[in-house]
């Protein structure tokens, strides 16, 4: 049992499974989204990827985050695009990358006071850059962890607040068609 194992964790470790041009996958995602001003936030979403080179892939998304506290619920929905590169090309289970986009935005803050609860929402767009790594379970399948620092363009909810940022954590499962 224990070489069974140890065998097929090493055909892993030479197994090719990267994205190629023309290459299409499909996924699902779940998000953590860090610093925001209402607290941490969780969300989940789903994406495609088409695949432009050996070194440079698109991921189309789209997500809905939430964010509660004692005071406030915000939800978030994004739609938005990113440019993946990978700087190393490797053979190995492990494919790591760089990668910035842009999204659309909408925002429904809500704020509980003592009387009455206010509303907000308001559309806007953003840019992203981060990093992540894709881990491929085989030919056809990986989860891809990511993580981006994001900027809203625009004022934020709060008059005081000129510009909302947020680092977003992704954990992703595609499949490779």
């Amino acid at each position: 049992m224990k070489r069974a194992l140890l065998f097929f964790l090493l055909l892993g470790t030479i197994v090719q499974a990267q994205y190629h041009k023309g290459s299409f996958s499909l996924g699902s995602r779940s998000t953590l989204s860090l610093f925001n001003q209402q607290g941490l936030g969780t969300g989940v979403g789903g994406q495609f990827r088409v695949g432009l080179s050996d070194r440079v892939n698109t991921e189309w998304f789209a997500d809905y985050l939430f964010v509660k506290s004692d005071q406030t619920s915000r939800k978030d929905y994004h739609i938005g695009w990113s440019v993946m590169y990978y700087p190393w090309l490797t053979d190995k289970k492990l494919q790591p990358y760089f990668l910035s986009g842009h999204c659309f935005d909408y925002s429904d803050l809500q704020k509980k006071g003592e009387v009455y609860t206010s509303h907000q929402d308001k559309w806007s767009s953003a840019i992203q850059a981060g990093a992540g790594t894709h881990l491929f379970l085989d030919d056809h399948s990986d989860l891809s962890l990511s993580t981006q620092y994001m900027i809203h363009l625009g004022k934020g909810h709060h008059p005081s607040v000129e510009k909302e940022s947020h680092v977003l954590l992704t954990l992703s499962y595609n499949y490779q068609f």
